[in-house]
């Protein structure tokens, strides 16, 4: 799920979208389910799939996924194979970066934010697949919303490359999503597409939950078996 996760305790520790802090999320499911639980950040899921299939992962080479949505934005990156956490596990959580003193870099780039925009110039418009479509018309209030996100989008990138430097950058999310219908639009070079957003975290899930029961099993196989009683003891 989105929000800040604790993965060892399997807590949300805050979740913006849900107004959630602190919520048990595991113990309900895995009461229901008579199941094991693990609870993670859909980003860090869709890093986990698109690293598996791009085999970086496996290579132990960098890797980082850059989240564009419609309620936020969110990171995540792993190097030499393993995600990075953070103290907090807080790493990543980039909505939060302010701009300015009352201007978050959020505000550029999600699409909640981009469609309040525009309604100012066209009440109709409930997606940034409508936006993209103006673009498209060349409506000038259009072209100045998509020519501030990709201004945005590009410091981003440009900080991204900057401070981590990976083998590769994955863009996914809903906006993400739309953009693949508007090529020429992004910056070529600096990142690749992920697949869609919702197959991204869903396999990603899978993953981390095969990853989790094999090692629970492996566990299990090798903790050492009860030691026969000596000889004279009872049972001899």
């Amino acid at each position: 799920m989105s929000g800040r996760i604790d993965n060892r305790t399997n807590r949300v520790s805050e979740s913006r979208a849900f107004e959630w802090v602190n919520m048990d999320l595991a113990t309900p499911f895995s009461e229901a389910l008579d199941l094991p639980v693990l609870v993670e950040n859909d980003v860090r899921a869709c890093l986990t799939w698109e690293g598996m299939r791009m085999g970086m992962l496996d290579k132990d080479q960098d890797c980082a996924y850059l989240y564009l949505g419609r309620a936020g934005i969110g990171f995540s990156n792993s190097v030499g194979g393993r995600i990075v956490r953070g103290l907090n596990n807080s790493a990543g959580e980039i909505e939060e970066v302010f701009m300015n003193m009352n201007d978050r870099l959020d505000d550029h780039l999600r699409e909640v934010s981009l469609v309040t925009k525009a309604r100012r110039f066209s009440p109709s418009v409930n997606s940034i697949s409508d936006i993209l479509k103006a673009h498209r018309m060349g409506l000038t209030w259009a072209k100045l919303l998509m020519d501030d996100f990709i201004g945005h989008l590009n410091i981003l990138l440009q900080l991204i490359r900057a401070m981590l430097d990976p083998h590769c950058l994955i863009l996914g999310g809903d906006i993400t999503d739309a953009l693949r219908t508007a090529p020429g639009l992004l910056p070529e070079g600096q990142f690749s597409f992920g697949e869609l957003f919702e197959d991204s975290c869903a396999r990603g899930a899978a993953v981390i939950a095969m990853r989790s029961a094999l090692h629970t099993r492996l566990e299990a196989a090798m903790e050492p078996t009860e030691a026969p009683p000596a000889d004279g003891e009872d049972g001899q």
